[in-house]
């Protein structure tokens, strides 16, 4: 068993070429044993498919089912209002942070409820824009802002029920 080991070990060392032939190269240092990536790996290159993005047109967006008046249209549009009164009711003070982003969300959800009533949009626009300025508004100054966005809202629920 010893003499197949030193015959093992004489191989070896004799594959390797002795001890006086292993070199290292001084001007390399640990982390420098590789040179930098500058190919393409061979599955890469092999792909039988372009190696470039593609251009595809844009979605476009969906129609807005409710362009046109419809019964379930009016009664989420009257939801969307209940919703909102709910929200500016139960705002804290100040208002925090997520209250603010679900005021604005449910605000900017009327936008499409209200296609087919192009006088209400302004109201929208306003309703959007008291919402962004609220954060901004001192103690004083809120119970003003959230009494006209309620207004807003109630000016809304009237000028839909004027029009059927």
């Amino acid at each position: 068993m010893v003499c197949a080991g030193v015959l093992a070990l004489a191989a070896c060392a004799h594959q390797a070429g002795g001890p006086g032939e292993m070199r290292v190269d001084p001007n390399r240092t640990i982390g420098e044993t590789h040179g930098a990536y500058d190919g393409m790996p061979a599955y890469l290159m092999a792909a039988n498919r372009p190696l470039y993005p593609e251009t595809r047109p844009a979605d476009q967006p969906a129609p807005n089912p409710c362009a046109r008046r419809s019964a379930s249209c009016e009664a989420r549009l009257r939801a969307e209002l209940a919703g909102l009164d709910g929200q500016l009711l139960a705002l804290s003070d100040p208002p925090t942070k997520t209250q603010l982003e679900a005021l604005t969300l449910t605000a900017q959800n009327l936008a499409p409820l209200l296609a087919p009533y192009p006088d209400l949009m302004s109201e929208q626009h306003e309703l959007v824009r008291r919402i962004g300025e609220l954060p901004g508004t001192t103690k004083v100054q809120q119970p003003e802002v959230r009494r006209r966005m309620l207004e807003l809202s109630d000016l809304l629920r009237v000028q839909l029920a004027a029009g059927d």
